[in-house]
């Protein structure tokens, strides 16, 4: 599959360790932190993109589908010791990340970047600024503005199964 805009109405997941999940006295996730969404320096040279899923490529209802992104980002990542209890999965919705990036003067694309078999839901957010220069505005205005929800893992493991 070629990319496509993710169109407004439709989300973006963007797993997220658990360094960069703010949570109260009672370990309840209040917001996640903007350096979730900056890019990171990977093997000496920067990341281009953000990367993440395209949330409504997972079948079902909203339960059923945070599992299998959650079954998804646990077949990806290694880095660290993989997905831990403490991590979470943002939810932000690709229309608010677009006028975020519009009213601080940056056109942010948010891609379906999907390819058959086991990448179909991969999905991107591109033109941010590379490291070191993170705009903290920018990132603060999309943890703030454009993310929906925040699910951890734990709470993600704790469903039912369906």
């Amino acid at each position: 599959m070629a990319q496509s805009d993710i169109p407004d109405g439709e989300h973006f997941l963007r797993f997220c360790h658990g360094r960069s999940v703010e949570r109260d006295d009672n370990n309840r996730i209040v917001s996640v932190l903007p350096e979730a969404f900056h890019l990171r320096m990977l093997g000496g040279k920067p990341e281009e993109y953000l990367s993440g899923s395209h949330y409504e490529h997972f079948k079902g209802a909203r339960e059923e589908k945070m599992k299998a992104a959650l079954s998804t980002y646990r077949g990806r990542i290694s880095a660290e010791g993989g997905v831990k209890s403490q991590d979470a999965i943002a939810i932000l919705n690709a229309g608010d990340v677009r006028l975020v990036g519009r009213d601080l003067n940056r056109i942010l694309r948010v891609l379906n970047e999907g390819k058959k078999g086991d990448r179909a839901d991969y999905a991107s957010i591109r033109n941010l600024p590379q490291p070191p220069n993170h705009d903290r505005r920018l990132s603060g205005a999309i943890s703030s503005r454009a993310v929906r929800d925040v699910m951890g893992v734990s709470e993600i493991d704790s469903f039912q199964a369906t």
